[in-house]
């Protein structure tokens, strides 16, 4: 045969898959939609043949894409073909059965997996295209995304981290109720599809990070690939810093894809279907679709020194001893302090002389106000005793103005409630006074902390915030790729995964823990063996406590703006610290470790 045979199958086979798939699942679609004009023998008898043709051509195609070497091209063709076969599995149940899969919500979820993957796949041929560049450590990560395609584990992860960014909007969205009263809000739903979604695309991208930064290096070395490779012109840290850009970059085509996804099924899926009621749909719009920025609410001045005042008389009245028994005076002193933060976050019951309470707010938006409801109130309340119903009723006033009825409105307790008011209403200066009314006869009311009474004005669109949260999921997994790597470099395959597992766990619940360490080994009937572990666990978890502090799923779920200078904290502090001192760690172990030894 001659050279000009390039397009034989032999030379292309994902091409020759991709067109036979292509063409035969347009056919099948487009028979199966008129099958419905068919009599029931023809449109069986349509179907049966289709089942025999798919499954047949699936599987010569896969015999032909198994000959092949290995490459983009064939792991085109294989998924193609697999997914022919499937096609005609369905088709052959569609004839027996009268129940095919591609009409269900399943067989949506398998069909727009494939779009994805397909999607994946061309972005990976882009990047074997660009990493092409005569740079070598681009050649390092050229060859890991390659060796990634063929790993199970992570062809696993991905097609699982596609199943699912498909499947939970699907679910969400069609799930069947037995009354009217158990429909949640559209609200809701979206927001149980945005948190699951952040959570699990974090999870599943971490763990394949985690897998295949480990597995490249530490299998290289105990195959002995390493050998070879180090025998070109490439220094150990290029060849690490190749690995490392490898992992990110197949990491920044997923969250690429999987982010369009995310944001195609919010959007044009989920907000599109009809809203329960009219306060329904302006939360979708305003409290969801939106970026805001939170204002709490700020403590009066004269707290502080009442709180100095109560120690003294304290110290006057019982002693320095005392005192020191709680702890000394700045433990004791926030002691009281939190005291009286409690006092000022709660309101009398109705009837009683402090039954109203005014909060201040400051540094809100001036630039962008409107006679538009575009700023709420965002609060959850609690009662200091039962309320009939579990129900208060209050009032408010912004800047003296009421946005309530005379008489109040009932709110249900410790659910969060929003009050949308004009952001007109915002001084020039930027603040707002807030004034609470109880209302409830025979209960006091208050937060339970600061971020339980805000002032929430919109900042930007939802567009630009999901991008820089997407961005902060791919940031975030910088460390662990270069953690991967320097645990490979003195570690097994199966102890530095276990290890940087570990430390991923640790981060995760790094804000839990550095608040559960805080609250142990304090005291004056403390051990000093429980205050050394106060005071490791303190200084050990502070570090992981920065990683779980950078939350772009919960910003995007409540609505809070994730602004350019959060993004660039992100970027330095686990960009470039934490990701830069693994990878000199790692680098400075690789380079003195003796991987072969001359023998004369």
């Amino acid at each position: 045969m001659s050279k000009r045979g390039s397009l034989t199958w032999e030379k292309r086979p994902g091409l020759h898959a991709a067109v036979i798939t292509t063409t035969f699942t347009v056919v099948a679609y487009f028979l199966i939609s008129r099958l419905e004009t068919m009599g029931d023998g023809a449109g069986r008898a349509v179907l049966g043949a289709m089942a025999l043709v798919l499954f047949a051509m699936g599987v010569w195609m896969l015999r032909r894409c198994n000959r092949s070497d290995w490459g983009l091209l064939q792991t085109i063709g294989l998924f193609l073909s697999a997914f022919m076969v499937l096609l005609g599995v369905d088709c052959f149940l569609g004839a027996a059965f009268d129940t095919m899969l591609m009409k269900t919500r399943w067989g949506a979820v398998i069909g727009l997996s494939l779009v994805l993957s397909v999607g994946f796949l061309i972005g990976y041929g882009l990047l074997q295209v660009t990493l092409s560049l005569p740079w070598r450590p681009l050649g390092v990560a050229r060859a890991i995304i390659a060796e990634a395609m063929a790993y199970r584990v992570v062809v696993g992860v991905v097609g699982a981290l596609f199943l699912g960014v498909v499947a939970i909007p699907l679910m969400i969205g069609q799930t069947e109720y037995n009354t009217l009263e158990d429909i949640p809000t559209l609200y809701d739903r979206m927001r149980k599809y945005l948190s699951f979604s952040f959570m699990f695309v974090s999870a599943m991208l971490s763990l394949m990070t985690v897998v295949l930064s480990c597995w490249s290096l530490s299998n290289e070395v105990d195959q002995r690939y390493v050998y070879t490779t180090l025998t070109k012109p490439i220094s150990r840290g290029g060849y690490l810093l190749g690995k490392w850009l490898g992992v990110m970059l197949l990491n920044g085509l997923l969250v690429l894809v999987v982010g369009i996804a995310m944001y195609g099924f919010t959007v044009f899926y989920l907000a599109k279907m009809d809203p329960i009621h009219a306060l329904d749909e302006n939360a979708v719009s305003k409290q969801l679709l939106t970026a805001r920025i939170a204002s709490t609410a700020q403590p009066p001045e004269e707290l502080e020194k009442l709180a100095d005042d109560e120690l003294e008389r304290i110290r006057v009245e019982f002693g320095d001893r005392y005192i020191d028994e709680r702890g000394g005076d700045a433990v004791f002193r926030e002691e009281i302090l939190g005291r009286l933060l409690g006092e000022w976050r709660s309101v009398a019951p109705y009837g009683r002389e402090n039954y109203r309470r005014v909060y201040k707010f400051t540094g809100l938006d001036t630039e962008n106000r409107s006679d538009e409801f575009n700023a709420q109130i965002q609060y959850t309340l609690r009662a200091g005793s039962s309320v009939p119903k579990g129900q208060a009723r209050v009032g408010w006033t912004v800047n003296g103005s009421p946005i309530t009825e005379v008489d109040g409105i009932e709110v249900p307790l410790r659910i969060r409630q929003t009050l949308p008011f004009q952001s007109s209403r915002i001084n020039d200066d930027g603040t707002v006074l807030l004034e609470l009314f109880n209302l409830t006869p025979g209960s006091s009311l208050y937060f339970s902390g600061f971020d339980n009474l805000q002032v929430m004005h919109e900042a930007d669109g939802f567009s630009g915030n999901f991008a820089r949260a997407m961005m902060i999921v791919w940031i975030k997994l910088m460390f662990f790729a270069a953690l991967g790597l320097t645990m490979s470099t003195f570690l097994n395959f199966y102890v530095s995964i276990l290890g940087s597992l570990l430390v991923l766990i640790a981060a995760s619940s790094g804000s839990y823990i550095l608040e559960a360490a805080s609250h142990y080994g304090i005291g004056p009937d403390a051990l000093l063996i429980e205050q050394a572990l106060h005071y490791i666990a303190v200084t050990f978890t502070w570090p992981l406590q920065q990683y779980s502090s950078f939350e772009p799923g919960k910003h995007i779920v409540d609505g809070l703006y994730i602004s350019w200078g959060q993004l660039g904290r992100c970027v330095l502090v686990l960009g470039v610290i934490w990701t830069g001192l693994a990878g000199l760690i790692g680098w400075g172990i690789f380079a003195r470790r003796e991987l072969a030894r001359v023998q004369v």
